[in-house]
């Protein structure tokens, strides 16, 4: 993943934010594994989510937190002009 003139590996931004909050990588996956299974089961719940995840190309099945940072980061920073 490219963000600005910066080359960042998921695992390396998995360590960074797992020292910031006193745990393990592997928790921190496990916790945005949770979050984002949370927001997709409710992803009909409220008007606009399902055209949401429609949008980002997880219509049909639930990203990885790889695939949902990647698509994620890539439209706020391509639409800021930092991803390259």
């Amino acid at each position: 993943m490219r963000i600005g003139d910066k080359d960042m590996d998921f695992n390396t931004i998995l360590a960074q934010i797992a020292a910031r909050h006193n745990t393990t990588p592997e928790e921190v996956y496990r916790q945005m594994q949770i979050s984002i299974e949370d927001a997709y089961q409710k992803r009909f719940e409220e008007n606009g989510r399902a055209a949401l995840w429609k949008e980002l190309g997880f219509e049909d099945q639930c990203p990885t937190p790889e695939q949902f940072l990647e698509k994620i980061g890539g439209g706020i920073l391509g639409a800021r002009g930092l991803l390259r």
